[in-house]
């Protein structure tokens, strides 16, 4: 039974964006790394892929591990539930991760310029060095 259900909610949702669940803000990141690192080097795609696939498992062990083991300590036996403002805290990280996954042009029309700077700026530096 858990002690504090908004908690372990929140938790079980950081922990899936983790390793980039479709519909939370890392998964537009992870597939830009993914197709980024695909056409430059296919070998560290598979090594990006297994990674993700580790930091979920071990999102997941942690979860397990946290919010449904034994509460052994008397002071976390005897929290209480969220507060409004707890809750108003947690709703706004929760609604901003999903925002982001669902529509990542919010902040990517943001970055594009100082992207597309730094990629320009990486293979100047790349064709000087050959």
């Amino acid at each position: 039974r858990l002690r504090v259900p908004g908690l372990a909610i929140l938790l079980l949702i950081l922990a899936y964006s983790v390793f980039g669940l479709p519909g939370t803000a890392t998964f537009p990141a992870l597939m830009l790394m993914t197709f980024g690192a695909f056409t430059a080097a296919p070998w560290l795609t598979v090594a990006l892929a297994l990674g993700a696939l580790a930091l979920g498992a071990l999102a997941a062990g942690i979860y397990r591990q946290i919010a449904l083991g034994d509460m052994q300590r008397e002071d976390v036996r005897s929290m209480g539930g969220m507060d409004g403002r707890e809750r108003l805290g947690m709703w706004l990280s929760v609604i901003g991760l999903v925002l982001l996954g669902i529509f990542p042009a919010l902040l990517l029309s943001q970055t594009g310029p100082t992207h597309d700077a730094l990629v320009e700026g990486f293979l100047a530096v790349t064709r000087e060095a050959q």
